[in-house]
C-alpha cells in the first residue's frame, strides 16, 4: 500500500506550507486519480512534484498576508504571460481566427467610413439638391437660369455638363473625364481648391475659356505633384490653357470619374451647345418637401418657355433629392450589408474562440481547483482568466490592423471605377480606434462564458467528480449549435444579397 502514497517529501512540503492539510488532502485525492488514468506512479510522482512546487509559493504568500482573502486581488499580467506561453499551438491558433476576423472587420469599416458614413467636404452640403431630368431631357443654361427665377425655394442654381479633357503636353497623352460647371459652383458647394483658386465671372466670360482645374488625383499621376505647375499654362486638346488650380484629395465630384472642370460660359447664348444637369442650393430652412413641388413647377415652366411641354409621365419621373442621397445612394445599402455580414463573421470566430477556450478549461480543471484551495477567490480566477483573453484578443486585433493594411493596400487599385469616394478609403486613427473597440468586444463575447465555466468548475471535489466537465460539455454544445446557426444566416444573407445584385 506503501507504494500508492503520494512521495513523502513532497507531501511534507506540504504540510509546512499549509498546516491545516486542506490543499494536500485535494492533491492526495487528484493523485490517486492520475495513478489510475496514466496506470503508472512515475507519471502520477511527476505530476505532483509539479503541483507542489506551483502551490508553495501561493501558499507562503498567503501566510505572509496574514491568511485572509486573496492575497493578490488583482490579476497578475505575468502570470497570464507564462500561462499563454506554456500553450502557444491554441494561442497562436485564438490570435490568428480573432485577427482574420478582426481584419476584415477593420478593412471593410474603413471603406463604409471613407465612402459613406465621413460627411461630405461641403459647408452647405445640407441644402445642396440633385434635379434629375438629365434621366429623359437635359436643360439647357437659359432654362437652368429661368429654373432659378421661377422657384422661390431655390437659391442658386448649379448647372453642369460633362467634357472631355485631352492632356496633350506630353507623350502619350492622357484623356480625362470632367465637367463644366458654373463659375461659382465651388464656392456654392463651400469647397475651394487646395492649391491656386477656383472660376472667377472673367473665366466664364472669357471666349474662348483656357482656364481650368484638375482632380489632385489626375494633377499627381499626370505632374508628380510638382506645386509650381499651378498658375502655368498646360497643353488640353491641342491647346493651351493655364492651370489656375488642384482640388483637395478629399473633393468629391459631380461624378465619380471627374478629373477635370472647366467653366461655363456666363452666356447662355454661348453656352447653348452645352446639355445641363442641374444642381441647386436650397435657400436656408427651406424643406425638400416643399422645395419639391417649387422645383416641379419651375421646371415644367422652364420647358414650356422653350417650346417644349412636357407630358405628365415625365414630370412624375423628376427626382429632387439631397445631392449626398445621389452621391452615394447606390453604394450606401450594399456596404452597410457588407458591413453587417463581416459583423456576423466576427460574432462566428468568437463563438469558435470560445469553443478553444472551453476546451482548454477542461484540462485546466485540476489546476483551478488547486488555486481555489490556497484561497483563490472566484473573481481572483475570473480575473485571471479574463487577462488572458484581453492579451489573445488585443494581439489578434495587432495582428488583424497588419491584416487590415495589407487588404487595403491590395484592394485599392481593384475598386469599381465608379464608387464614389473609393479614394478615401484609409486605415487610419478611427480605424485603429475601431480595432481596439473591436478586439474589446471580441474578447467579452468569447471569453465570459468559459472564463465563467472554467471558474466554477474551482472546486476539489466538483473536479473529481467530472461535473465541471459536464457543464463545460454542455455549453460547448451550446456554442456550436450558435455557430451552426450564424453560418445558415450568413449563407442565406450571402444568396439574397447575391441575388438583389443580379436581378
Amino acid at each position: 500500500m506503501a507504494g500508492r502514497h503520494p512521495p513523502r517529501v513532497a507531501g511534507r512540503l506540504l504540510d509546512l506550507a499549509d498546516p491545516t492539510g486542506e490543499v494536500r488532502g485535494d492533491l492526495d485525492e487528484e493523485y490517486l486519480l492520475h495513478r489510475r488514468r496514466e496506470g503508472g506512479r512515475l507519471r502520477a510522482d511527476l505530476w505532483y512534484w509539479s503541483q507542489v512546487v506551483r502551490s508553495v509559493p501561493w501558499l507562503w504568500r498567503g501566510k505572509r498576508s496574514g491568511g485572509e482573502g486573496d492575497p493578490t486581488p488583482t490579476p497578475d499580467l505575468g502570470q497570464a504571460l507564462r500561462m499563454l506561453r506554456r500553450r502557444p499551438g491554441p494561442s497562436l491558433l485564438i490570435v490568428a481566427t480573432l485577427g482574420l476576423a478582426l481584419g476584415i472587420n477593420t478593412s471593410v469599416y474603413s471603406l463604409v467610413l471613407g465612402v459613406v458614413l465621413r460627411p461630405l467636404p461641403f459647408e452647405n452640403g445640407e441644402r445642396l439638391i440633385r434635379i434629375h431630368p438629365d434621366e429623359l431631357f437635359y436643360i439647357d443654361l437659359a432654362g437652368a437660369l429661368r429654373v432659378e427665377d421661377e422657384a422661390s425655394s431655390i437659391e442658386r442654381v448649379l448647372p453642369w455638363g460633362r467634357s472631355l479633357f485631352t492632356l496633350t503636353d506630353s507623350d502619350p497623352a492622357e484623356e480625362l473625364r470632367g465637367g463644366v460647371v458654373a463659375y461659382d459652383h465651388f464656392e456654392a458647394l463651400g469647397t475651394q481648391p487646395m492649391l491656386g483658386r477656383g472660376f472667377r465671372l472673367e473665366d466664364a466670360r472669357a471666349r474662348p475659356s483656357d482656364a481650368v482645374i484638375l482632380a489632385h488625383g489626375a494633377w499627381t499621376r499626370r505632374f508628380g505633384g510638382d506645386s509650381t505647375v499651378v498658375g502655368q499654362r498646360i497643353e488640353v486638346g491641342g491647346r493651351s490653357r493655364t492651370l489656375i488650380g488642384v482640388m483637395g484629395p478629399d473633393h468629391v465630384p459631380m461624378e465619380p470619374d471627374w478629373e477635370a472642370w472647366a467653366p461655363l460660359p456666363e452666356d447662355p447664348i454661348a453656352a447653348a451647345g452645352n446639355a445641363l444637369a442641374l444642381n441647386a442650393l436650397l435657400r436656408p430652412g427651406v424643406p425638400l418637401a416643399t422645395a419639391d413641388d417649387d422645383i416641379r413647377r419651375a421646371l415644367v415652366s422652364a420647358w414650356a418657355y422653350g417650346g417644349y411641354r412636357a407630358t405628365e409621365e415625365e414630370v412624375a419621373g423628376i427626382g429632387i433629392v439631397p445631392l449626398r442621397q445621389h452621391l452615394l445612394g447606390e453604394v450606401r445599402t450594399p456596404l452597410l450589408v457588407l458591413l453587417g455580414a463581416v459583423g456576423f463573421v466576427l460574432v462566428l470566430a468568437c463563438a469558435n474562440v470560445a469553443n478553444l477556450l472551453l476546451a482548454q478549461g477542461r484540462s485546466r480543471s485540476a489546476e483551478i481547483a488547486v488555486r481555489a484551495s490556497l484561497g483563490a477567490s472566484r473573481a481572483r480566477i475570473l480575473g485571471q482568466l479574463a487577462t488572458e483573453v484581453l492579451i489573445l484578443a488585443f494581439l489578434g486585433g495587432a495582428l488583424g490592423l497588419l491584416l487590415a493594411v495589407g487588404l487595403h493596400e491590395w484592394a485599392s487599385g481593384r475598386l469599381p471605377p465608379d464608387l464614389p469616394r473609393a479614394d478615401q478609403w484609409r486605415v487610419g486613427a478611427a480605424s485603429v480606434l475601431y480595432t481596439l473597440a473591436a478586439s474589446g468586444v471580441a474578447a467579452l463575447m468569447a471569453g465570459a462564458l468559459p472564463a465563467w465555466k472554467t471558474a466554477g468548475g474551482r472546486q476539489g471535489a466538483r473536479v473529481l467528480r467530472g461535473e465541471a466537465d459536464r457543464n463545460i460539455g454542455r455549453a460547448s454544445a451550446a456554442l456550436v449549435g450558435l455557430q451552426v446557426s450564424l453560418s445558415v444566416l450568413l449563407v442565406v444573407g450571402a444568396g439574397l444579397v447575391t441575388r438583389s445584385f443580379l436581378s
